[in-house]
């Protein structure tokens, strides 16, 4: 599977056994929400705090979903900081790691490349398609249409 956007990403999560990812259930939802944020990179820097308001889960549960995922090698985190002191951390999906838990079949070594640069730099491909900057842009203007339309 030649994985062209975040949508086909999380698709593929979804549909994994958490076992196959050696993840438990609430560690492969942390994932899930992680990856809804990340962008054509596959980078994304959500807070813990908008990971438990967003998970329903405790600010351990996260910290330590997030230790066991970088273990496995899923994911990269890196610590930031700023003048101000420690800001959201960078988590980076290992591409590498991810085709190793998948057969050949499933998903290719081709995850990372770029989409039609005409349209796509740094964007995803929706399932609409059009395209956004990150999955969230797309799931806002979907709920802000159903808004609309229950009106």
């Amino acid at each position: 599977m030649n994985i062209k956007s975040q949508f086909e990403l999380t698709k593929l999560i979804t549909n994994t056994p958490p076992n196959l990812l050696g993840l438990t259930a609430s560690e492969k939802l942390v994932l899930l929400y992680i990856c809804h944020f990340m962008d054509a990179k596959f980078t994304c820097y959500p807070s813990v705090n908008k990971l438990v308001s967003i998970c329903g889960l405790s600010k351990s549960t996260i910290t330590r979903a997030i230790k066991t995922i970088t273990k496995t090698g899923i994911l990269i985190k890196t610590n930031r900081t700023t003048k101000q002191g420690n800001t959201s951390n960078l988590y980076q999906l290992n591409i590498a790691t991810l085709n190793s838990k998948f057969d050949s079949d499933t998903i290719t070594a081709n995850t990372q490349k770029k989409h039609d640069s005409n349209q796509s730099n740094n964007k995803f491909l929706a399932e609409n398609g059009k395209y956004y900057t990150c999955a969230t842009d797309y799931h806002i203007e979907k709920i802000n249409r159903y808004k609309n339309e229950s009106n």
